[in-house]
Formats: C-alpha cells, structure tokens, sequence
C-alpha cells in the first residue's frame, strides 16, 4: 500500500498502487488477496479476482497505474498503513479460441472500460 487508506464498513475503496506491470500479449497478472487481510482483517476485492491484460499498460485514463478495488465486508473501519501488503499478483499465460475476437485496439480507460 502506498499511503495510509481508511476503508469504512460496506464501503468500497479504489487504491493507487503507483504499480505498473507489462504483460506479454499471452499474459494476464492476476491481482488476489493475501489471506491475511481477507481472513484477520476483512477486505477483498470488490472485483472478486482482478484480471490486468496487456492493454492496461499505459492507458489513456491511468497510464497503467493498478488500482485496488478494496471492499470492507466487516461492520467495523479498517486501516491499512503505508508499506503494509494486501495483494499478490500472479501472472498467467492464456489462450484463446480460434476465432476469438481478442482486443487489439489501444485501452483508452481504467478498471471494467471495455465494456465487454
């Protein structure tokens, strides 16, 4: 976490991580939680699982700055303190189907912008 985030109880909080990441045209970065913030503290990710493409990189919105969708699920305020780690990412290699229609055109938004 980059700065100190207060996420209150129900409430869904989008982070800054200041983290970019560049992924092969067969590649996705998953995003998922660390079990300590999900099971000790109560956060997960709004998302469920975040999955970043290689169009991300360098979008128009974001310049490709990951963001975390944090949701609170607890009745409780939760801080999470600069340095602390909530996420891991993993990166997967895919395929697609023969006649998928795979995105080829320049990202132009953040986070659920290809409307897809």
């Amino acid at each position: 976490m980059p700065v100190d985030v207060l996420v209150l109880p129900g409430e869904v909080k989008v982070v800054q991580t200041n983290v970019k990441a560049y992924m092969q045209p067969d590649e996705v970065l998953e995003l998922k939680m660390r079990s300590s913030a999900a099971i000790k503290r109560g956060l997960q990710l709004a998302t469920g699982t975040s999955a970043i493409d290689m169009s991300y990189y360098e979008n128009q919105e974001n310049d490709g700055n990951i963001s975390l969708p944090l949701y609170n699920r607890t009745g409780r305020a939760i801080t999470i303190k600069a340095g602390e780690r909530v996420v891991q990412g993993i990166f997967y290699k895919y395929l697609v189907a023969d006649e998928d229609d795979v995105m080829k055109d320049k990202r132009t938004g953040g986070s659920g912008s290809t409307d897809q």
